[in-house]
């Protein structure tokens, strides 16, 4: 490899140069034989005449001379040879000039695909996606024990939702389409209360206030849900989404995504059948939170609530359970929950040792045997081939034996349709 040299000029250092460029620039006059060059790796700075070699390929005798006029000079103010009048730049220099397009030409078009992406995807609210980083097991006699862990009996236990025939359907069971919801669409990110009574959901029927939430009830559990109607007081510009009821219907959290970080937000009502109040964003103690966007929340019981804060670069989630004395305190946070997985979005059982998600893959089911552990990698419960691709929150009824998802529907892609389905996946408890 040549050897590469670097010339000072009026104190700027430039360069740098091939020896050949070099000489030329000593024959031409634009460095004297006083000036001071060195070599680009490891050479000390010494005077071009004593260079060996130098004047000889510049063609000129060795004299003593002053250094030419500054005004004669023109600093080059990028590295690389001076180019002279009529001549073409060395092939290195226009690999570099050529290597430069190219980079140009790539991040333009990686910031025009973006710009695309971005277009296509307004006005439709994202959550984490709905991804598995690996594959959950399906071994029987795991998710045996894990249906032995599930409770028997419920404090509010909901009548055989419609649909069901009596008796027992086993894990992987038929999936239906929410009963009275089935011409809803985009629906997604289902809350319902402990009865089975009352649905919140995101959908987008008015595209002056994008994604909002909607909210439907109905007598029984055995009855199909009414026409669903706009929370209005919840009603923004920006979109709102990932709902999470209380067990009676009074409290509602849900996550607003506004700029430049989303934030979860709060509003209650009197009774199942008000309307529910001006909602209010819900604060946390100061540098708890610092630099993270929070979504996903799950209400656990009147004290408990489960949230996701994700620090965005690099990327990581975290699992936040934060509690409170009572209804008109604030949440502190109270510990993190550590999953196997950190990018579903998870729906934690009331005693804390199983929880559901959903992925591309179906429906699983993850456990630990006590509060102190991480929670394993998950049991398949549903693949996909039954459920269709499974797409961000989930909610579990208080016995976990059903389960009501968004997804495009079995054998569909995810992404194409959002409606909202119901499977039962575990028997139903006596």
């Amino acid at each position: 490899m040549a050897s590469r040299w670097y010339a000072k000029v009026s104190q700027e250092e430039l360069g740098p140069f091939g020896f050949q460029d070099l000489a030329k620039m000593l024959r031409s006059g634009r460095i004297a034989q006083d000036t001071l060059v060195r070599r680009e790796i490891g050479g000390d700075w010494t005077r071009a005449r004593d260079v060996i070699g130098l004047l000889r390929a510049a063609a000129i005798e060795p004299k003593v001379c002053e250094e030419p006029p500054e005004e004669k000079l023109q600093p080059v103010a990028v590295a690389g040879p001076v180019r002279e009048a009529g001549k073409t730049l060395p092939r290195f220099r226009r690999k570099r000039i050529h290597g430069r397009w190219l980079l140009a030409i790539a991040l333009v078009g990686m910031f025009g695909g973006m710009a695309v992406v971005g277009w296509r995807s307004l006005g439709r609210p994202h959550g984490h996606k709905p991804l598995v980083l690996k594959l959950p097991s399906d071994d029987p006699s795991k998710l045996q024990e894990i249906q032995a862990m599930r409770p028997v009996a419920a404090p509010s236990a909901p009548t055989r939702p419609v649909g069901t025939p009596p008796g027992s359907t086993p894990p992987g069971g038929t999936p239906q389409l929410v009963p009275g919801l089935e011409d809803m669409e985009p629906a997604f990110t289902p809350s319902l209360t402990a009865d089975l009574r009352i649905i919140v959901f995101s959908s987008r029927t008015n595209s002056t206030t994008d994604y909002d939430l909607y909210e439907a009830a109905r007598d029984s559990p055995s009855r199909p849900f009414g026409k669903p109607r706009l929370i209005k007081t919840c009603a923004y510009r920006a979109p709102d989404a990932w709902p999470t009821l209380s067990a009676d219907g009074l409290e509602l959290i849900f996550r607003r995504a506004t700029r430049p970080a989303a934030g979860l937000w709060r509003a209650t009502r009197a009774t199942p059948s008000s309307e529910f109040g001006e909602p209010k964003q819900l604060t946390f103690p100061e540098n708890q939170l610092l630099g993270r966007e929070v979504g996903t929340p799950q209400l656990l019981d009147a004290n408990h609530l489960l949230f996701v804060a994700t620090l965005r670069q690099p990327v990581f989630r975290s699992f936040l359970l934060a509690k409170r004395s009572s209804a008109l305190d604030r949440f502190d946070i109270f510990s993190r929950i550590r999953f196997y997985n950190q990018f579903p979005a998870y729906f934690l059982t009331a005693d804390r040792l199983r929880t559901y998600a959903g992925g591309s893959n179906g429906l699983f089911v993850s456990a630990r045997k006590n509060q102190d552990q991480e929670f394993d990698e998950g049991t398949l419960l549903a693949p996909a081939t039954v459920t269709g691709p499974v797409e961000d929150q989930i909610w579990v009824s208080p016995r976990e034996e059903l389960i009501f998802y968004c997804s495009p529907g079995p054998g569909e892609k995810l992404g194409s349709r959002r409606k909202l389905w119901m499977i039962r996946v575990f028997p139903a408890s006596p």
